[in-house]
C-alpha cells in the first residue's frame, strides 16, 4: 500500500513494489501536466463586445512549450559577458537586462540574443501541450486576433501551422521582429493600428512582463492563470 507521505511494504517481489512506485509516479507527473480550466472573467474578455482586437502571448497561453529556461537564462549571461566582462546582474530580469544591453550595443547584440535563443529553443525543446479549451474558444469569435511573443519563429509558427491555427492571427510579431523584447511595447506597435482605439484592444498573457508591456503601450492587459 502506497501513500503520498510514507510507504508500506507488502509481501511479494520487488518488482511488484517497484510497479507500484512506477504508477505513482506516472500519476503525479500526469497532474502536473493537467491544466486549469478558463476562468469565467476570460471568457468576457474574448467575448466582450468592447474588445474588437485581442493579442495573445504564446508560450505558457496558446500553449505550453516544454523547455528549460534556466539554461537559457545561462546562455544569454555568458552572452551579455562576451559584450562586457564586467557584467554583473543585478536582478531585474533577463529580458529587462537584455534589452539595455541592446540599447547599449545595438543589433549586433540583438541579432546574436535571437541566434542563440533559435538555435536553443530548437534543440531543446521537448514538445509543447496546447491549451485546448482557449484555442476552442478563440475559434468560435469573430475578433481580430495577433500574436505577440518572445519566442523565435522558428519554433512557434511551425507548431501553428501544424495545429492549423496560423490563420487564426491576422499579425504574428515574434522575437526576430523587434529589437527589444517584452517588456518594451516595440512589438504592440506593429500590431496596432490606428483607425482602431486603443481601449477596443486587449492583450491576453500570463507574465509580468505581458502587463508591462501593455500598460506601457497604453492597452488593457488580461493576467491569464498558471493553466498548467
Amino acid at each position: 500500500m502506497i501513500h503520498d507521505n510514507y510507504t508500506i511494504r507488502l509481501p511479494g517481489t520487488s518488482l511488484v513494489y517497484f510497479s507500484l512506485l512506477l504508477g505513482l509516479s506516472l500519476k503525479r507527473n500526469t497532474m502536473k501536466t493537467q491544466m486549469k480550466k478558463i476562468p469565467v472573467e476570460l471568457i468576457r474578455v474574448i467575448k466582450s463586445s468592447n474588445k474588437t482586437d485581442i493579442v495573445f502571448d504564446f508560450d505558457q497561453t496558446i500553449a505550453k512549450i516544454l523547455i528549460d529556461w534556466d539554461e537559457w537564462e545561462v546562455l544569454m549571461g555568458e552572452l551579455m559577458k562576451k559584450f562586457d566582462p564586467g557584467w554583473v546582474s543585478l536582478g531585474d530580469g533577463i529580458h529587462h537586462r537584455l534589452n539595455e544591453y541592446i540599447k547599449k550595443y545595438g543589433s549586433d547584440f540583438c541579432q546574436e540574443v535571437v541566434k542563440i535563443t533559435s538555435e536553443f529553443e530548437l534543440k531543446n525543446n521537448k514538445g509543447f501541450i496546447l491549451n485546448t479549451e482557449l484555442v476552442d474558444l478563440v475559434r468560435q469569435v469573430d475578433k481580430r486576433m495577433y500574436l505577440f511573443t518572445s519566442n523565435t519563429r522558428e519554433l512557434v509558427i511551425p507548431y501553428l501551422k501544424k495545429e492549423g491555427l496560423f490563420d487564426l492571427f491576422g499579425k504574428i510579431i515574434a522575437r526576430n521582429d523587434v529589437l527589444y523584447a517584452k517588456p518594451d511595447p516595440e512589438g504592440l506597435g506593429l500590431i496596432y493600428n490606428s483607425r482602431i482605439q486603443k481601449r477596443n484592444y486587449v492583450f491576453i498573457g500570463d507574465s509580468k512582463n505581458d502587463r508591462a508591456a501593455a500598460l506601457a503601450f497604453g492597452i488593457d492587459h488580461f493576467y491569464t492563470p498558471k493553466f498548467w
